[in-house]
């Protein structure tokens, strides 16, 4: 079986999950390290934990329409990529 093109939108959108989750993770811990700064540091921290999932989807988003337009070039030019399902 080969696989010969991706969905780009799909791809995009998965990837935008993705790089959301580990945005949430990076606002976590820059929250738990901004409560040692006092209010202002909570402040912070609050609004990374906000901020950082939310810009961490838009760029994983729009990475990963390039990324799969990138693919689906490769993937024309070499006839396809070989893979195995069970």
């Amino acid at each position: 079986m080969k696989l010969k093109k991706i969905g780009v939108v799909s791809f995009g959108k998965l990837e935008g999950i993705m790089m959301a989750l580990f945005g949430l993770i990076y606002g976590i811990i820059f929250f738990l390290i901004s409560l040692l700064g006092g209010l202002m540091g909570a402040v912070i921290g609050i609004v990374l934990l906000i901020a950082f999932p939310i810009g961490f989807g838009i760029m994983g988003f729009i990475l990963g329409l390039i990324a799969a337009i990138v693919l689906n070039f490769a993937l024309s030019k070499i006839g396809g990529l070989e893979i195995e399902l069970e």
